[in-house]
């Protein structure tokens, strides 16, 4: 996915926010975007949002998190 390349963030964001619906896939995708770029409250919320979550958005938050940690 390109978005994990370094890839044009804010496209992304324009194109998931266009979507009528969105997929467990979409969600952890933009979530993993979010924690990785630093936006780890706009993560949570992405998280907190979701009616289905997998063992891989649990994931990417726990990383989001200890990410944040060491960045402090």
């Amino acid at each position: 996915m390109f978005m994990q390349e370094g890839g044009d963030v804010m496209s992304a964001q324009q194109l998931f926010d266009t979507m009528p619906e969105k997929s467990l896939v979409s969600l952890t995708a933009m979530i993993t975007c979010s924690a990785k770029y630093g936006e780890l409250g706009k993560a949570r919320v992405l998280f907190e949002e979701m009616e289905e979550r997998d063992v891989v958005c649990w994931n990417v938050m726990i990383d989001g998190c200890a990410q944040e940690w060491d960045a402090k």
